[in-house]
């Protein structure tokens, strides 16, 4: 499992002082940044391939407060596939967890303009990922 901070700023907020609803998914986009590179371990960095985000599900649970403290996102590894692979997370404040989310990412041929295959290395580096995850 993964864990990122993320640093609110006042211009998160909306009307309301609550963090605004985009700003979660820029929050789980920092997250699964983070996620790939430390899965990569500076060797092949999966963030910077041709690995493209498909989906993003995002469950609001309790609103997010601009806050001294940084909120934490968890995020995983809980599936791979041939061509793409799904990343879970959890955003907490203050040990209240406001998000889940859920995001499938595929691997992505620029050239081709379309879908590939994983490569040998990026299914290594996720499978190690997957295999430290306990399960939920």
């Amino acid at each position: 499992m993964y864990e990122h901070r993320a640093q609110l700023r006042f211009s998160d907020t909306d009307a309301m002082g609550h963090i605004n609803h985009a700003r979660f998914a820029t929050i789980f986009e920092d997250a699964r940044i983070g996620l790939l590179r430390h899965i990569a371990g500076g060797d092949d960095d999966l963030a910077a391939r041709g690995i493209i985000l498909a989906r993003l599900e995002i469950d609001y649970l309790r609103p997010l407060m601009l806050d001294d403290d940084p909120a934490l996102v968890r995020a995983r590894v809980v599936r791979i596939g041939t061509r793409s692979f799904s990343i879970d997370y959890e955003l907490e404040q203050r040990g209240e967890v406001c998000a889940r989310g859920v995001s499938v990412l595929v691997a992505y041929d620029y050239a081709a303009a379309g879908t590939r295959p994983l490569t040998a290395v990026e299914r290594g580096q996720l499978e190690r990922a997957l295999e430290v995850v306990p399960a939920p």
